[in-house]
């Protein structure tokens, strides 16, 4: 994301690394690069978070590198100031963040086999030929959603699957896994939830 001294963004992309943070990263500023009138715009500073932050950062000449509690912390504080707790569902972790007045006091960060869910997620969408962006349409239309049992994310997305094959709705499939997402990681959780509550991640 390319912002102005005032936080507006001017730009942005996304792209998955595919295993291969350095030409993603490359791809991913040729875009930025390419969206933008680099007539008008001095670029003063460049900051990475995430799972290879450092050797982006190296190889960037980065000015700010940030792990992505800070970062998810510092984002959503900057949108919504009154917010108390982030939960964050990713690709292969999530996270849960807590803030008093605008500060992170505490937080945890879930990476076992049950937080698999953004991946797995992922892996069913393609299967069924979803796009990311209309996930939320279908689920919506759901009538009958499927209620999966409490496993491992890998035998969830095997139980997904075989429905798939057993010609269940997508929709009510989607729905199904979106409840079990949701309650598998409010099970997880060991303190009360203060709201305001902002959620984040992937899923």
């Amino acid at each position: 994301v390319i912002i102005d001294e005032y936080n507006n963004i001017i730009s942005s992309g996304y792209i998955k690394t595919s295993s291969n943070q350095i030409e993603s990263t490359k791809q991913l500023l040729k875009e930025l690069k390419d969206s933008i009138n680099l007539n008008n715009y001095q670029i003063v500073s460049v900051g990475v978070t995430g799972a290879s932050r450092r050797l982006l950062g190296a190889l960037l000449n980065t000015s700010i590198i940030k792990n992505e509690v800070n970062a998810i912390a510092n984002g959503t504080i900057n949108l919504y100031k009154e917010a108390k707790t982030i939960i964050e569902l990713g690709g292969y972790n999530s996270k849960i963040i807590y803030l008093k007045d605008k500060m992170i006091v505490d937080y945890k960060i879930y990476n076992d086999y049950k937080s698999f869910f953004g991946a797995a997620l992922n892996n069913i969408t393609n299967k069924l030929n979803i796009k990311e962006n209309k996930i939320n349409d279908l689920i919506i239309k759901s009538q009958n959603t499927i209620d999966f049992k409490e496993q491992c994310s890998f035998l969830i997305e095997e139980d997904a699957m075989n429905k798939i094959q057993h010609c269940y709705l997508k929709e009510d499939i989607l729905a199904g896994l979106s409840h079990y997402i949701a309650k598998s990681f409010t099970n997880n959780l060991l303190t009360q939830i203060k709201g305001p509550i902002v959620l984040t991640g992937g899923i």
